[in-house]
């Protein structure tokens, strides 16, 4: 099994409190393991009789991950930007029962120079991918 797994960053302390239910190790809860552990503080664990526990955690971590780093990159896009709305004529029709001629306009809210939709549709796209990832383990399992 692969210990270092255990040591990457993205494993937060839901993660660990989980490993410490699966594992009954409640110290993990209190102290997960360092850069510094020792092949003794994974043999201790027994780890190895909880492989399929522990990577699959690990597995849910990451994709997490993947998840929190998509929403923080979409957030830090919307935080930075300056916001225009653009305005032209499309069409002039002909005159109103008044008289008076209507003008058809087209009104577009831009955001650092591209229009507001196109970004919104980006950002959704990044978000399935992130949905795709979690669901990636499911459709190998049904076969797709």
């Amino acid at each position: 099994m692969g210990y270092q797994m255990l040591l990457e960053d993205h494993l937060r302390p839901r993660h660990w409190s989980s490993l410490s239910v699966s594992l009954q190790c409640p110290s993990l809860r209190r102290r997960p393991p360092t850069s510094q552990a020792t092949l003794g503080t994974f043999l201790e664990l027994r780890l190895g009789a909880h492989q399929g526990v522990v990577t699959d955690v690990c597995e849910i971590a990451k994709k997490e991950a993947f998840t929190e780093d998509a929403l923080a990159d979409i957030k830090s896009a919307w935080q930075n930007s300056s916001f225009v709305v653009s305005k032209r004529s499309v069409a002039q029709t002909a005159p109103n029962g008044d008289g008076s001629a209507v003008t058809l306009v087209e009104v577009t809210l831009v955001a650092n120079g591209t229009p507001i939709v196109e970004l919104m549709a980006e950002q959704l796209v990044t978000l399935q991918v992130s949905r795709l990832v979690h669901m990636l383990p499911l459709l190998h399992v049904a076969g797709y």
